[in-house]
């Protein structure tokens, strides 16, 4: 019964909405949703753990922080574990169906496109990672570090700080 309702209400909303008759768009809007829903709920649950949950956790007696933490946290960290992978695996298909056009109008696949983005995050990690650390980083005065954006920059994890200004 309830789906003879659903049939006759979605016709009656059909003059005044209607969904795209693109499957791809279809796919991309369902993707974006899936992706900002399950984004949220993984940020949200790591303000909670930082910001509720380890201050709860330190005001607690020990038997009583053996009891509550592992119920609590059970639960919360599959939340986190399948939100973190769901925003992530739907972030990247999303994000290859609209590099595809690109891929394709470039000559290439969208393998290519694809192993290109991972050489390119490679190497600006390894670059970052392999900086030399020999020498500590000067440490900026209060008046710099108080000014505007424009002011000090330090690099990955290099030496001394980057100045934008000339000064």
């Amino acid at each position: 019964m309830s789906s003879v309702s659903f049939v006759f209400f979605f016709h009656s909303i059909q003059p005044y909405f209607s969904f795209p008759q693109n499957g791809t768009v279809n796919e991309e809007i369902a993707l974006r949703w899936i992706h900002i829903v399950s984004g949220i709920i993984w940020v949200g649950l790591l303000y909670f753990f930082n910001l509720i949950g380890v201050p709860t956790m330190r005001q607690l007696d020990a038997p009583v922080r053996g009891k509550v933490f592992p119920v609590l946290m059970e639960r919360a960290m599959w939340w986190f574990r399948w939100s973190a992978l769901v925003t992530v695996l739907m972030g990247l298909c999303y994000f290859s169906i609209i590099l595809s056009p690109d891929a394709h109008n470039a000559g290439k696949g969208l393998r290519e496109c694809f192993a290109a983005l991972g050489k390119e995050i490679a190497v600006r990690s390894a670059s970052c990672l392999l900086a030399d650390d020999s020498t500590p980083a000067e440490p900026i005065p209060a008046y710099e570090r108080q000014r505007s954006v424009t002011g000090p920059v330090t690099g990955c994890r290099s030496g001394s700080p980057v100045r934008r200004d000339s000064r």
